[in-house]
């Protein structure tokens, strides 16, 4: 079949060609008059006539060999839904965080040093191989070198993403209450060299930092965003129309009502294939084309495709449960090419999705030794111990999902301004920083998925803007140790802490964003956020540290090690854990000194 369609598509080309030849030139007055003469020619008129109508047919006869192609698919697929499902059982979710993390985080006090003999520093030694570099895209911070020991650190100029103008008005969250340190006396270190100023890097960012208030404050508004255009063929098709609000983008899809169908209940293999051959026989590709170019267009990732899919099947499905959102998005995504498949177990029906890398906190069964992971575009929770589903792929759906964020969403709405408190080196610092209102809902329910993910996402221009450019000051002119202990006094002490099943009750982890936005926040968090912090303000490797119940840092400094340390693959890595309440780096918590940690490489 896909030979005879190739073969066709060469003959249509060769004819167009043809045609083009055939018809007259823009030549000059004598030649257009000559031109026009033979044009009129009957024979030849009424051999371009015949032309016409072959390269009519042919044009229809390969339409017609396409969509029986995929009519056939349909049909084949369609008939295998209806025999061949299998039991599985499914595994329980695996954990990051293993044991119940501290309800409350230890704060460093220095101990008298008065006849007492200091304590040798920790060295753990680990031989752990390098994992092969992602496949995704990795964002990768600016890296310039930083100056020998006892100089003045150089800072590079961040990476932020693009700047999207903000729009929708949305009300203030307030500031969480700070979290106060607890009075210590800093560690007299070196003093760095005074070396001639460096002015600052310029930040090419927008919208501009607000002005510096007590309260958190909302940025003007800019003018609503215009309705997503639907592509140009897909509009003058569909029956239906179904509007709704994408994290304020409003959006208008036309769609052929015949996908407003449900699955009969009791699900079954019979059930559910039925579904498909009522899906199949409506003219979905114009919904598919539109969702496709929205996902393309607006910097979304997998996991937006998702929750575009979920909002969509709630405004073409009339009241659906789940189950119907879920059988919707089953078939949206074997449309748009994914590798998906659809289980169900009495009265619940779910998503089952492989993906790139792993996810955590999800059930999942292995197929031919391929995970599939429980997946819904909330945190709905199926309770199911097994589950029937299939094993053959639809033709030509084989892509897997992929949750790293190598783009940050292009989402309109309003910008929220923030101040965060600390104190360092017995000064107080404000850091006044800006959410967006929009891109916290569509983090909220992000499956739990590996730390490198959440490490090398990018900072949005909005947080890049502000977090990074009030921060670079305070940096300047500090010597390797004192800026990371500014950055981690920042870390451990601007955020008040509480653990995910406190807040949560369950486990998420954080983008950087949102450790800003959250009144709380924990271990991983705290080490996601300074881990980018020190890559995109020092320049420094960070290396993340997984023990039981805790996650911490550990840096790769240009200067000297200090204290306890990692040596990982021959190198030392000085332990910075965020935290830890008011500790120097070199400082691991009491309770892991003698736990070797698992190495998580950004």
């Amino acid at each position: 079949m896909q030979k005879r369609i190739i073969k066709t598509a060469l003959i249509l080309l060769f004819v167009s060609l043809i045609l083009q030849s055939a018809q007259p030139q823009k030549l000059p007055a004598a030649g257009r008059e000559i031109a026009a003469q033979s044009f009129s020619d009957p024979d030849l008129r009424d051999f371009l006539e015949d032309q016409k109508k072959e390269f009519a047919e042919f044009n229809d006869n390969i339409a017609r060999e396409l969509q029986d192609f995929k009519d056939d698919a349909d049909r084949e697929f369609s008939k295998f839904l209806k025999d061949a499902w299998e039991e599985f059982g499914l595994a329980e979710p695996v954990q990051v965080i293993n044991k119940p993390k501290p309800t409350t985080p230890p704060v460093f006090t220095a101990a008298p040093t008065k006849g007492t003999k200091p304590k040798e520093p920790l060295k753990i030694v680990i031989n752990q191989p390098v994992p092969p570099p992602p496949t995704a895209p990795e964002v990768k911070p600016p890296v310039k070198s930083i100056p020998e020991p006892k100089q003045a650190v150089v800072l590079p100029q961040p990476t932020p993403a693009p700047p999207i103008a903000p729009s929708v008005v949305v009300e203030p969250v307030p500031p969480p209450a700070m979290q106060q340190a607890v009075p210590v006396p800093e560690p007299k270190i070196a003093q760095a060299p005074q070396l001639a100023e460096q002015p600052a890097a310029p930040v090419v960012a927008k919208p501009p930092a607000p002005a510096r208030s007590e309260t958190p404050v909302a940025a003007s508004p800019l003018p609503p965003p215009q309705s997503t255009p639907l592509p140009p063929k897909a509009a003058e098709h569909g029956d239906a129309v179904a509007k709704f609000a994408f994290f304020g983008r409003e959006l208008a899809l036309r769609y052929d009502s015949k996908m407003s169908a449900k699955a009969s209940r009791p699900f079954a293999n019979k059930t559910i294939s039925a579904y498909w051959e009522k899906m199949a026989l409506s003219d979905f590709d114009i919904l598919v084309k539109q969702v496709k170019a929205i996902r393309d267009q607006g910097s979304i990732n997998d996991w937006g495709y998702l929750l575009l899919l979920d909002m969509l099947a709630q405004q073409v499905i009339s009241e659906p449960a789940v189950a119907d959102r879920n059988i919707f998005i089953w078939f949206m995504l074997a449309k748009s090419g994914y590798d998906v498949k659809v289980g169900f177990h009495e009265n619940e029906l779910a998503i089952l999705l492989p993906v790139t890398g792993k996810l955590f906190g999800r059930n999942f069964l292995t197929m031919d030794g391929k995970r599939f992971y429980v997946l819904s575009a909330s945190h709905h929770e199926q309770e199911m111990d097994k589950i029937f589903t299939f094993r053959a792929n639809y033709p030509g759906s084989e892509k897997l999902m992929d949750f790293t964020v190598p783009v940050y969403p292009d989402l309109p709405g309003k910008i929220i301004e923030r101040k965060l408190l600390f104190t360092y080196g017995g000064k107080a610092h404000t850091v006044h920083v800006q959410i967006h209102a929009n891109s916290i809902p569509y983090f909220e329910d992000y499956p739990q998925t590996d730390v490198p993910v959440y490490t090398n996402a990018p900072l949005p221009a909005w947080l890049g803007s502000t977090l990074l450019k009030e921060l670079r000051p305070l940096l300047a002119g500090q010597s390797e140790a004192e800026a990371l202990n500014l950055l981690l006094r920042f870390t451990q002490t601007a955020f008040q802490y509480q653990t995910d099943q406190e807040q949560f009750k369950r486990e998420k982890f954080f983008f950087p964003e949102e450790t800003i936005f959250y009144p709380y926040s924990d271990c991983e968090d705290r080490s996601i956020l300074f881990s980018y912090l020190v890559r995109n303000l020092l320049g420094l490797e960070v290396i993340m540290l997984h023990y039981p119940n805790h996650i911490a840092t550990a840096v790769l400094l240009k200067e000297k090690p200090v204290g306890d340390q990692v040596i990982l693959n021959g190198k030392h890595y000085t332990i910075c854990d965020p935290t830890y309440i008011n500790a120097d780096i070199g400082l691991a918590m009491p309770q892991f000194k003698n736990v070797t940690p698992e190495v998580i490489f950004l």
